[in-house]
């Protein structure tokens, strides 16, 4: 399996899938992140071990957390990106901030956090830093709202995604690049 997406939350036991040393910095890590904080690292422990064949072989990696859920997608080739947001927690008129008319226009009236959390993932596979603004990336739309493609910087990369609901009230966006065009 190229592609492996775990997904964790957080319970009193969660502390035990961890190393040591991630058990200390859990435990130091303030009260209010602790649990999203340690959902991440076990979900992300999760992902990288079930996708490595080859421990000498590197895999792409990304995390996302939210109340205490997460969710880490890894691949043994490429990029990939995923986000966990809550659904409807992204206001309709908010859309303008972070998404072009060709973006809104694909989108049309469908929950604007699945738009808002496909832009999230894509941002992280393609690694972005914080200082890059979710405007400097644009999503290509086929028929049906499918991702077909990214565009940051002058570059375009193929792109296939997934939206799904791994609870009840939440959105799970992944999304893998594939060549540049």
């Amino acid at each position: 399996m190229d592609l492996v997406l775990t997904l964790h939350r957080y319970h009193e036991g969660s502390l035990g899938a961890l190393l040591p040393a991630e058990r200390r910095r859990a435990r130091a890590t303030p009260a209010f992140r602790r649990a999203d904080w340690t959902a991440g690292r076990v979900a992300a422990r999760a992902a990288a071990r079930r996708a490595a064949r080859d421990p000498a072989v590197p895999v792409a990696l990304s995390v996302s957390h939210r109340d205490g859920r997460a969710a880490a997608v890894a691949a043994r080739s490429g990029r990939v990106g995923v986000d966990l947001d809550r659904a409807g927690a992204v206001r309709r008129e908010h859309v303008r901030y972070f998404a072009d008319r060709h973006e809104q226009a694909a989108w049309g009236r469908a929950d604007p956090t699945a738009l808002w959390a496909l832009k999230e993932a894509a941002w992280k596979a393609l690694r972005l830093g914080p200082d890059v603004p979710f405007t400097a990336l644009q999503l290509r739309f086929g028929r049906g709202r499918e991702l077909i493609g990214v565009r940051h910087a002058g570059a375009t990369y193929s792109a296939r995604a997934a939206l799904g609901r791994p609870w009840p009230g939440y959105l799970l966006a992944v999304v893998r690049l594939g060549e540049r065009a």
